[in-house]
């Protein structure tokens, strides 16, 4: 054992540049799987957290209108909840909540500080039972029954009083002219993968009347052990059936397991943004890809170098070692390679740890390889490789004749050549596909970033003002507003200042069902209408196109005027913008009333075209919480890093102690693309390492062909053939596997990628340029590598290969 450990330790530091190839390359593999299994143990641990996890589902809602299709919601009825619990034995227990509005978060003042959080629920007294293991500490039974209850997390708990030990402590709500809260509960804070952040948890207040079955909320229930959720889900819909649907409209109710949301759920109306498990999948099968080609890339080095101990293993064979020996010989060479390429691996993921969460969009506390449950795969799958991998370079070599060994004949027949060329088309096919599939994503990404928004969002820098305004400040909101607004418009590099309810690239808080209609008489439907209020000057400084009409103006009063979408226009059974011009409509504000029509704008993504164009309704702002955003529009020639600290002055002159956050409107929409951006980043760096490894790959088939081959080519040389003639010989076999490997992957990344865009419902259209264009790379970075070890061989002495015989 000793000698065979010293033996492969001399010969691999004999060989040190093949041996640090092949460390390399199965180093960057393993340090990439580690990377993704980071990754994908993060996406798939999606609320498993809470400990019910396994019996809770969401109810969602799929609504059509005669037969077709209209939306699918996460959301359901507001008396859903009740129903389903008192009618069905099925049902643990059930619950309802929402934000409103979703935009401007929750307000209240402890300490003598005020505090904005936009991590809220209001629930219903069921919460707690559907969620038992969220609450630490307070009674389930009580602490959401009394309208000035109050349960937070124990981040904030922490944040506010420095101790979680809170539980009767006051908070009042200026809001609500400082009514007292009591704190009646703690929950624990939610970590980054769950689907819903909660910091802070409300009475459900909102009691709607006539139209409950009107009214969405998301809505949630526990079922009793040993319920099977399909079966369920059938009941409630045979029983759900006389009360929903209408002549006109129907709806089905799905039941969506808790744990599967993140990835199998992209409805509207979502608490948060979900993921998509086509990406788990294609993440998946990249890190199978990078692995497998990894390890056949090893192979067919290790058989290249191989044929160059030919007579070393005829000599060992003949004097009397048995293949086991040999065998373990080998064995030895290998985990002496794997064991420093697993520690390198440790070292690239160690030095690029604080990158992780830029590639992946994945934050965490430690690097995984500090992770026991990472290292028993990784383990797992070492092993099996090494019984696999480092055992067919050993058969093929004891395949030889050793007699045939010391005379240097070392060809193994068709099967053999085969074998290697096919295992090099599929490292080609794998790279091409990966290559392919991010050129793909990253030109979807800027499809999206650059289609066409219909507003205009440079130059502008929006501060949020959740605090706008408490009711002391009542009396002098608008004053403030106007000394803040004469302020900045002094200042040369501003153009203009708009307040609204909600900018592009933010939900829009207010969505309501139902909304407007041409008469009373019209039939309800199911369409969400999204209110948005603005001031006289958000169309103008967005840039957002009237079709007909005029905007709102300070020279008339625009009492019960309407400035609406042409999306809204059509869904109003309007055929024109021009026909929707000083129509009135019935609104409901308050109350049914008639409003007249005044202007219709174009349609335009104030979210990213993921998300379907709803029918939007502008109206002017009336109270303090309609007006959250100020969006101050820059000049072309405006440097933001000068003016950003006179904007900032004035604000704390005008609203001292209130936070200045800020951002710019372009890069806040493009928060939208996150699962897009870190995607294709991941993605990238898969194609990077998988053409990195096949071009060692493509080294080891050229190092075979010249090893193999070198009598061949001393002959040819001495008989009078060019070095040219000879490169040509040897390469062409690589760049013929490089166009089979195009013809086997163009339909492969046609199916991905047609897949993958189905998506969007704005997308690029597929062209076979998504894999020229790799194809093209591959082959100059391939014909690099191969060219420097077939002319190294063709340059070769002749002499120097034939005196051996």
């Amino acid at each position: 054992m000793i000698h065979n450990l010293k033996s492969a330790f001399r010969y691999l530091n004999r060989n040190r540049i093949a041996t640090a190839i092949n460390v390399t390359g199965l180093a960057v593999a393993l340090s990439a799987a580690f990377i993704m299994l980071q990754y994908l143990d993060f996406e798939l641990s999606y609320d498993t957290y809470l400990r019910e996890h396994g019996e809770v589902y969401r109810i969602t809602t799929q609504q059509s209108e005669n037969g077709v299709f209209a939306r699918n919601t996460a959301e359901t009825y507001y008396g859903m909840a009740d129903w389903v619990r008192d009618n069905f034995q099925e049902v643990k227990a059930s619950t309802r909540f929402y934000r409103w509005p979703a935009a401007t978060g929750v307000l209240f003042e402890a300490e003598g500080n005020l505090y904005n959080e936009k991590n809220y629920l209001c629930a219903d007294k069921g919460f707690f039972f559907v969620f038992p293991s969220m609450l630490i500490s307070g009674d389930p039974r009580t602490c959401l029954v009394d309208r000035n209850a109050l349960i937070i997390s124990e981040r904030l708990a922490l944040k506010i009083f420095g101790t979680t030990d809170v539980i009767g402590k006051h908070i009042s709500d200026p809001e609500q002219k400082n009514q007292s809260l009591v704190i009646t509960g703690i929950i624990r804070h939610t970590p980054l993968n769950s689907h819903f952040d909660i910091d802070v948890v409300r009475p459900f207040a909102w009691t709607p009347t006539g139209r409950e079955w009107k009214a969405m909320v998301w809505t949630y229930v526990r079922l009793a052990e040993g319920v099977h959720a399909s079966s369920f889900e059938e009941k409630i819909n045979k029983a759900v059936v006389p009360m929903l649907n209408e002549p006109k409209v129907s709806s089905k109710l799905s039941l969506q397991a808790l744990a599967s949301i993140h990835l199998s759920s992209n409805l509207e109306d979502e608490i948060k943004a979900s993921g998509n498990v086509l990406y788990i999948y294609m993440v998946v099968g990249g890190l199978v890809l990078i692995m497998v080609i990894a390890w056949i890339n090893y192979t067919n080095l290790e058989t290249a170098r191989f044929i160059r101990r030919l007579k070393e293993v005829g000599i060992r064979r003949i004097i009397g070692s048995s293949k086991s020996n040999l065998l373990a010989r080998f064995f030895i060479e290998y985990l002496f390679v794997t064991a420093l390429a697993v520690a390198l691996a440790a070292a690239i993921g160690w030095a690029t740890f604080p990158y992780f969460e830029y590639i992946t969009g994945v934050p965490l506390s430690k690097p995984g390889f500090l992770v026991p449950e990472l290292w028993t795969a990784a383990v797992a799958v070492f092993v099996i490789a090494t019984i696999v991998v480092g055992t067919y370079p050993f058969i093929s070599v004891m395949r030889l004749n050793p007699v045939a060994s010391l005379k240097g004949k070392i060809t193994d027949g068709y099967r053999g050549v085969f074998v290697r060329k096919s295992l090099l088309t599929f490292q080609f096919v794998a790279s091409l596909t990966l290559m392919a599939l991010v050129a793909t994503a990253s030109l979807q990404l800027d499809f999206m970033r650059q289609v066409n928004l219909n507003f205009d969002s440079g130059k502008i820098l929006t501060v949020y003002n959740p605090a706008n305004y408490t009711w002391l400040e009542d009396s002098l909101r608008e004053e403030k507003n106007v000394t803040f607004r004469n302020k900045l418009l002094q200042v040369a590099s501003i153009e203009n200042l708009t307040v609204s309810s909600a900018i592009p690239g933010e939900p829009i808080g207010f969505t309501y069902v139902d909304l407007a209609k041409r008469s009373m008489g019209d039939p309800d439907r199911q369409i969400p209408y999204k209110v948005m209020y603005i001031d006289y000057d958000f169309i103008p400084i967005f840039g957002i196109e009237i079709l007909a009409g005029r905007n709102y103006s300070p020279r008339f009063s625009d009492n019960l005027c309407l400035v609406i979408t042409e999306t809204a226009a059509h869904e109003l059974g309007f055929s024109s913008a021009e026909e929707a011009l000083n129509q009135q409509i019935y609104f409901e504000e308050d109350k049914w009333e008639k409003w007249t029509v005044i202007g219709v704008v174009k349609d335009y993504r104030h979210e990213s075209v993921k998300a379907p164009v709803n029918p939007g309704i502008f109206r002017l702002h009336r109270n303090r919480g309609q007006m959250i955003y100020y969006s101050i529009k820059l000049n072309e020639h405006a440097d933001a890093g000068e003016v950003l600290p006179v904007i900032e002055g004035f604000w704390k002159e005008t609203w001292p102690g209130k936070p200045f956050d800020y951002f710019f409107v372009d890069k806040h929409y493009d928060q939208q693309y996150k699962s897009e951006i870190h995607f294709s980043r991941v993605f990238g760096l898969f194609s990077c390492i998988a053409v990195f490894v096949a071009c060692l790959g493509a080294m080891g088939m050229s190092l075979f062909e010249a090893n193999a081959r070198m009598k061949e080519i001393s002959i040819r040389k001495v008989l009078g053939a060019e070095v040219l003639h000879i490169v040509t010989l040897l390469t062409k076999d690589s760049f013929r596997l490089l166009i089979v490997s195009f013809i086997i992957a163009l339909p492969l990344v046609y199916l991905l990628s047609s897949q993958w865009l189905t998506e969007y419902p704005e997308r690029i259209d597929f062209s076979v340029w998504f894999l020229i264009v790799p194809l093209g790379l591959m082959t100059m970075l391939v014909g690099t590598v191969s060219l420097t070890q077939v002319i190294k061989a063709a340059l070769r002495n002749p002499v120097e290969s034939l005196k051996q015989d």
